[in-house]
């Protein structure tokens, strides 16, 4: 139960109720103290009356009574007690019965006299007994020296009993009404003394709290509170002044830590000012001036500074100000930088002392003028806040010059500092976005390792300068790169050797070329390269050049006196626009296929397109596209699917698999990339992703698993091709097929591309999109399709080892995607480093040769 009581009832209450209990108390103690006294005065009384019957018997029988005189003495007694109140009985024992003979003595039936004679004549002593308002007294007669003569008893043996009674009723209840009386006439003395006592003590603690409520009024904000006023009030009592300076302990430690009104106002007006726009992050000192000419309004200050790292050997400090400098040597400027690089050396760590620190003055607009006479330099006080962010490495300092007696008011000081902490954040954020953008432009453009153009960008130049040789007629030639043996690196010397060795070879390609030729990193050991405005004879020159430096290459490992050397060797196969194709795929075809034609000739060298090795291009593709019309009529069967694993990060379970499509033919097994491009120019795609489709719907959805299938985007062009895939996945459970789109295969009609979702959808299917990060797209398909599965692009997961950008890269999609409920899958786990990487991140699935060997049945 919750009590909510005012203290002045309660202490009224309680010391009303308080005296009247003790007064009762004391009441009925004088009560009882008054009954014990009067039963041992009746006790008394009755034994004098007992002993005056008795001397009155004793003196009629020591003359020698006679039966007659004992009759009429009895009589006599019995007449008396029926006129008084005392009343007096006689009893004879047995003894004297047996010697004289018995007598009659008629007094009446009594139970308390029958008890009293046998306790007597038991005990022999005198008995004392009340019963409600009447007392009883007994008093044996025993036998002394002078009764032996007539009585033959011997000496103590109780002759007789004389009982004396006495009813006092009349009596107490006289004594009981005077003394309800007497205490209905006191009470009223200790109830007011109380009451009195009470209202005084009400009075003395209302006239403190009333004295402490007028102090209190006039607190608006912490600052008011009048301490030294509180600590003089006397509350009156001990208790209350403790709980007082209670009070005050808690206002000081509530002042120490919490912000105040004013302050909080004072931030939220600032704040109202910081909007980071484009605009503020490619012009901040622009943005600066503004945000301060608009906190000028509300705190006054001389003038405000920034300082950033801009290298390892200088800072350059930005000064904000309102002064009317005359000369650049001005006293005011020598004593602003003078605490400015006080404060630097002081309070941050991103200075050292072989720094050099430049200033740069900025003065603010539309501000009133301060005259140099008119300032004391001594209540110049500059109050300084720093911030270091690790990732990007951005070091900043922002500091304020104010007057003395305003940073004298802590309030305002506070506030200050507060609006330094802001501004801080604020400026550095925008510094940490102005190199974050300029990262991501770089990388989205460039491979995190080698910093060569990426496989997205080359694709977009190659197609490029197709068109361009084919509008001004040019030839131009292409290089696919390819190291020798790369594995062996890898698994020798580890992953992190490996990486920097292709870093020194990206930089021997990109320094054996021509500035204009395109060098792009296409994957792993994989490097092309375009060439514009190229001859064959030219060719030949660069691949001699280019391979006289590679046989000077020698990157060293291992420790000094154990030190050995990596020498690399490569194969490369060479393509010329328009002599070997017309189409960036025909062209990146025939070298591929060239490439490979040179190292099953030994390796370390390079090859051109020869008849022999165009007619063997000519041959297979010849005989893959039979292979596949044939597929598609007859062979369904040749399309067969094999599973790579995808596990829970967390419990280590596969919860399903990556459906890759292969094709056979008389035993000859051939992989995708070897066959899907030849589809996608003949139009059969579609159909292989049917049939494949329909291989899993049959044989394996059943299975607890989650099936993963790539699409192509060509085939949402087919109008039959959402409608048949309705009717293929109807009779099962849809739920278990996850869709794959490739980003790469940028998709340009994305109506299209949401049409088929959503009809999909209704069916429990669920997307991903593949490769995540390799292109623009990327957040595009996050904004306009619905995604069940991110597979973060497998180049960033295996660079992330070594390169901090890519791991912020893969984090920030890691944490949007848990905001929009879309699960993560890392691909291209290949080997325990990346594992162990990947294991840190908050990601929920995994995927690569380290995690599980691809299968060809799951049955």
């Amino acid at each position: 139960m919750r009590l909510n009581l005012r203290l002045s009832y309660f202490i009224v209450s309680v010391g009303v109720v308080s005296a009247i209990v003790v007064f009762i108390l004391l009441y009925v103690s004088i009560v009882h103290i008054f009954e014990n006294f009067y039963q041992e005065q009746q006790a008394e009384y009755l034994r004098q009356i007992s002993l005056r019957t008795f001397d009155s018997m004793y003196q009629i029988m020591s003359r020698g009574w006679t039966k007659e005189e004992l009759i009429n003495f009895l009589h006599n007694l019995k007449q008396k007690n029926l006129t008084s109140k005392e009343k007096i009985f006689i009893y004879r024992s047995s003894l004297v019965d047996e010697q004289f003979g018995t007598i009659s003595f008629d007094f009446g039936p009594s139970k308390e006299r029958e008890e009293l004679i046998k306790s007597v004549l038991k005990e022999k002593n005198e008995v004392i007994k009340n019963n409600d308002d009447t007392f009883y007294f007994a008093k044996p007669l025993k036998a002394e020296a002078t009764c032996l003569q007539c009585h033959r008893v011997k000496p103590d043996d109780v002759l007789g009993i004389v009982i004396v009674e006495n009813d006092v009723s009349e009596k107490l209840n006289e004594f009981k009404n005077q003394m309800n009386q007497t205490f209905f006439y006191l009470l009223s003395i200790p109830v007011i003394g109380s009451l009195f006592v009470s209202l005084l003590i009400v009075y003395f603690i209302q006239r403190g709290i009333q004295n402490l409520k007028r102090i209190a009024k006039d607190i608006r904000t912490l600052s008011d509170v009048p301490t030294k006023k509180l600590v003089s009030l006397n509350l009156f009592f001990v208790e209350l002044n403790l709980l007082k300076n209670e009070f005050i302990r808690i206002l000081n430690k509530i002042r120490s830590i919490s912000i105040d009104r004013e302050i909080l106002i004072t931030e939220m007006q600032i704040l109202e000012k910081f909007i980071i726009t484009s605009d503020a992050i490619k012009d901040w000192v622009d943005y600066v001036k503004k945000i301060l000419v608009n906190i000028s309004s509300i705190i006054n200050f001389y003038f405000f500074y920034v300082v950033f790292k801009e290298s390892e050997t200088h800072l350059i400090v930005y000064v904000f100000h309102k002064f009317n400098f005359m000369q650049p040597d001005d006293e005011v400027k020598k004593e602003i930088e003078k605490n400015i690089k006080l404060q630097i050396a002081n309070k941050s760590t991103i200075f050292n002392e072989q720094m050099k620190i430049f200033f740069s003055y900025e003065e603010l607009p539309y501000q009133k003028r301060i005259e140099i006479k008119d300032l004391k330099l001594s209540d110049l006080v500059t109050i300084t806040k720093s911030l270091l962010i690790d990732r990007p490495l951005v070091g900043g300092i922002v500091g304020i010059g104010i007057d003395l007696s305003f940073q004298e008011d802590e309030i305002k000081k506070l506030a200050v500092e507060s609006l330094l902490a802001t501004m801080i954040n604020i400026i550095g954020s925008i510094k940490a976005i102005n190199i974050y953008t300029k990262e991501l432009e770089y990388y989205a453009t460039r491979d995190p390792l080698t910093e060569l153009y990426n496989q997205r960008v080359f694709w977009d130049l190659l197609n490029y300068e197709v068109e361009r040789a084919k509008r001004h007629n040019y030839p131009f030639g292409l290089l696919m790169i390819d190291v020798d043996n790369f594995k062996y690196v890898n698994d020798t010397y580890g992953h992190e050797v490996g990486d920097k060795v292709l870093k020194e070879l990206a930089k021997l390609i990109r320094e054996t070329f021509r500035k204009e030729d395109i060098v792009a990193r296409y994957g792993g050991d994989e490097f092309v390269v375009i060439l514009p405005y190229v001859s064959k004879d030219f060719l030949e020159s660069i691949m001699k050049r280019f391979y006289d430096r590679l046989s000077k290459f020698a990157y060293p490992v291992g420790t000094i006196g154990s030190q050995e050397t990596i020498t690399l060797q490569v194969s490369i196969g060479i393509s010329i626009f328009p002599d070997n194709g017309y189409t960036a795929k025909e062209l990146f075809i025939i070298a591929d296929e060239i490439m490979f034609k040179a190292k099953e000739e030994g390796k370390n060298r390079y090859k051109f397109l020869t008849t022999s090795i165009s007619d063997d291009v000519q041959t297979r593709r010849r005989h893959i596209t039979k292979i596949l019309f044939h597929t598609v009529k007859h062979q369904k069967q040749n399309v067969f699917p094999v599973f790579q694993p995808i596990v829970d990060k967390n419990s280590r379970k596969v919860i399903g698999y990556e459906v890759l499509m292969r094709l056979q033919d008389e035993g000859q097994i051939y992989t995708a990339n070897q066959f899907i491009p030849i589809a996608e120019n003949l139009g059969l795609i579609y159909e292989l992703d049917l049939i494949l489709l329909e291989q899993i719907a049959k044989k394996y959805l059943s299975l607890p698993y989650e099936f993963f299938l790539n699409i192509s985007p060509k085939s949402l062009l087919v109008p039959e091709y959402l409608q048949t895939i309705k009717e293929i996945i109807r009779p099962y459970d849809a739920s278990k097929i996850v869709f794959e789109i490739t980003e790469r295969e940028a998709i340009k009609d994305l109506d299209k591309l949401r049409e088929f979702i959503t009809e999909l959808k209704r069916f429990k299917v669920r997307f991903a999109i593949d490769d995540f990060g390799s292109g623009f797209s990327s957040y595009l398909y996050i904004k306009e399709i619905p995604l069940d599965f991110i597979k973060i692009e497998g180049n960033f997961i295996r660079t992330m080892v070594n390169n901090d950008v890519d791991k912020v890269f893969i984090e920030s999609v890691i944490k949007m995607s848990k905001i929009l409920n879309i699960k993560t899958i890392a691909e291209y786990v290949e080997n325990s480093s990346i594992y162990e990487a990947v294991n840190r991140l908050d990601i929920d699935y995994l995927q690569g040769n380290y995690i599980g060997e691809t299968k060809i049945n799951l049955i």
